[in-house]
């Protein structure tokens, strides 16, 4: 059984010296999952693996704490996972017990640290991130009348705007943003090949590029989100800077709503577009 779940019965002959460190995981996560532990302790087990043993190992860990009745000490910092399969969540920062309680408020608690505003960023001459193809001068996130905003309705617009060096015409760069919720999860993903024109700017030799890309409202859910903005080229191998927790917005749906449509807070999805209805009537 042991053998069966781990899915290394193909190298289990192998000395595991050998082995990868994702096997290596896979087949230490395995033996511990069936010796029946009282209190199995599980750090970051599922930064490894494929998706395949990701969902076995949330189910067996499921299993031992419901079914068998045991405790599991998850420790992670992958949000959708804590959410699937814990009941109860401890924050600690740098060993100290910051708080405890329900997944949801917990981890709510944790984006208002991480997701800390920011809604503009600029580097110096001389400090630029990026490489000899690239380099970023500076992003920003606004409204509709292009004042920086981080607190938007979920109806509002938003721009974000990149302003980045080109020196590498031969492979037409574009910027790249990459949009993720409080959970970690990657909603969606654009860059510059969406635009008409975008080879028309990409065709000189030692360009300041400024790319805009505007979120349409009415399309996320309430909650905070941040943004990974990076500039490549159409080769997704060949990434020149790339900024993982670039900028930063919270979306609410309190903001010019009436009472009737304030009671309508909390959606289930992902998304919360608003969508064409037609409604019509006939008298009885």
């Amino acid at each position: 059984e042991i053998i069966d779940f781990s899915g290394c019965e193909r190298y289990i002959d192998t000395p595991v010296k050998r082995y990868s460190s994702g096997m290596k995981v896979r087949l230490a996560f395995a033996v511990a999952a069936f010796l029946e532990p009282d209190i199995l302790i599980v750090d970051e087990v599922l930064a490894v693996g494929d998706t395949e043993f990701q969902k076995k190992a949330i189910g067996k860990m499921q299993d031992i704490s419901s079914q068998a009745g045991r405790t599991v000490l998850f420790v992670s910092h992958d949000m959708e996972a804590i959410l699937k399969l814990t009941n109860r969540v401890v924050l600690l920062d740098n060993g100290i017990v910051l708080d405890e309680g329900l997944p949801t408020d917990i981890i709510n608690k944790y984006t208002n640290v991480v997701f800390k505003p920011c809604t503009r960023r600029s580097w110096d001459i001389g400090n630029e991130p990026g490489n000899k193809f690239a380099k970023l001068k500076s992003i920003i996130l606004t409204n509709s009348k292009n004042k920086t905003q981080y607190d938007f309705d979920i109806s509002e617009k938003i721009n974000i705007e990149i302003c980045y060096f080109d020196f590498n015409s031969q492979y037409k760069n574009t910027a790249i943003i990459h949009v993720i919720d409080q959970y970690d999860r990657t909603l969606f993903a654009s860059n510059e090949f969406d635009c008409i024109d975008w080879l028309t700017f990409h065709s000189k030799t030692d360009s300041l590029i400024k790319a805009k890309c505007v979120i349409p409202g009415n399309l996320l859910l309430p909650g905070k989100y941040k943004v990974l903005i990076a500039i490549g080229n159409y080769n997704p191998n060949m990434i020149h800077v790339r900024i993982d927790n670039a900028l930063t917005f919270n979306l609410t749906n309190d903001i010019n709503l009436n009472k009737e449509k304030a009671s309508l807070k909390k959606w289930p999805g992902l998304f919360k577009p608003s969508l064409k209805w037609e409604i019509t009537s006939n008298e009885i």
